[in-house]
């Protein structure tokens, strides 16, 4: 368990986000593994060794499913090679990109310790 987990009030205040909505969110995190909580008086929200080092692209899929960097930028179905939207040509390396990136990175890349100039660092606090 991790020094001190923090409550959803903290992480709220912390990333200017209304608390409730962020409550339901960490909610839904913690059942789908990728957030750890401890109920109680000094409880709140952590993340353990492993969630720490979960890609970034494992987190988008538990939550987005399989097709969720993969998808058409404009949300039309089907869009391939085969039958494009209108910005499939432009928007493909730009996806790869992103893929690349939320493949390659993992959680704890974004650990204040990691990456000084992070500018959501201060969401993880003592993690």
């Amino acid at each position: 368990m991790p020094e001190s987990p923090m409550p959803a009030s903290e992480i709220a205040k912390a990333i200017d986000a209304p608390e409730a909505f962020l409550a339901k969110t960490l909610q839904h995190l913690n059942q789908k593994g990728l957030v750890s909580s401890v109920k109680g008086n000094q409880g709140g929200f952590f993340l353990t060794p492993a969630q720490s080092k979960m890609r970034l692209s494992d987190v988008i899929q538990a939550i987005d499913g399989d097709d969720a960097l993969h998808t058409c930028l404009l949300g039309t179905n089907p869009c391939n090679p085969e039958k494009p939207c209108i910005l499939h040509r432009h928007f493909v390396s730009i996806r790869k990109e992103f893929n690349d990136f939320f493949t390659q990175h993992r959680i704890e890349s974004f650990r204040p310790d990691n990456d000084q100039d992070f500018s959501m660092s201060y969401c993880l606090g003592n993690i």
